[in-house]
């Protein structure tokens, strides 16, 4: 079975030519999703064509994408065995990012509001924080960490508050990742003192490039992180509003639809 991954890069630009194609001057974005049929591309299908195992399933192969994108993120965080790593936010993404996180050697602690996520987070064996009965998520993930804060911090909200306080639980030399974006035009408030004494490292994380995306599959075909849990529905093409409604709610985590 093979699949078209729905986007193409120009392949040509200074961008693609270092090895940096999430960032390609002509990025081409193909979306048809929900449609019964849709007609690919020629560019997409000569660069994004990709061969799956036929023990692969289906419901796992639609993992490609966002496990494409948490590989870049993380590959740029450099996880080291034992490594701290806070990721705030624990919807499907952040749940994806500490599934990846821990296979890679991290100790992932998870922050998020109470409710279905959070239960979910913590049945899947996840530490979790709950920021709402913590008066100082901050203060608590130093206590965590030996007050040290975390090696490694991940937003995975989108929300620039959240950004705030990733930044400011990290330890000394640590890494932030910002792999939730916010909305256009959105400020955030830093201490230049920490970022210039403490060295801190600030990375944006934005989508992936051809070699996550085939990262992706690999590890998806071996089995190696297994991302099962993560689908709390199964419903089909006549609920597909339904479904939407739930993860807008925070009902559900990921939602395979049925065609």
């Amino acid at each position: 079975m093979g699949v078209p991954w729905l986007n193409s890069t120009c392949g040509v630009c200074g961008f693609c030519t270092s090895g940096r194609e999430n960032l390609c001057e002509d990025l081409f974005f193909f979306n048809g999703a929900f449609a019964e049929y849709a007609l690919i591309p020629p560019r997409v299908v000569a660069m994004n064509l990709l061969r799956i195992a036929d023990s692969l399933p289906a419901a796992r192969a639609a993992f490609v994408e966002p496990v494409a994108c948490a590989l870049q993120a993380l590959t740029a965080a450099r996880i080291q065995s034992g490594d701290h790593v806070a990721i705030f936010g624990h919807g499907p993404l952040g749940q994806l990012l500490g599934l990846l996180a821990h296979h890679q050697g991290g100790r992932v602690l998870l922050i998020g509001k109470p409710g279905f996520r959070l239960e979910r987070a913590r049945a899947h064996g996840f530490a979790c924080l709950d920021a709402a009965s913590a008066p100082d998520a901050v203060e608590a993930i130093r206590g965590l960490t030996g007050g040290r804060g975390a090696d490694i911090t991940v937003d995975a909200t989108g929300r620039a508050e959240v950004w705030e306080k990733a930044v400011a639980s990290s330890r000394r030399g640590g890494t932030t990742i910002f792999f939730g974006g916010c909305a256009p035009g959105t400020e955030v408030r830093l201490d230049t003192r920490r970022l210039h004494y403490e060295e801190l490292r600030l990375l944006g994380a934005f989508h992936h490039t051809p070699m996550s995306v085939r990262a992706a599959l690999a590890l998806l075909e071996s089995g190696a992180v297994n991302v099962d849990p993560l689908v709390t529905h199964e419903m089909g093409l006549k609920e597909v509003a339904e479904a939407l409604e739930l993860m807008a709610r925070g009902l559900a985590l990921k939602i395979l639809i049925q065609p």
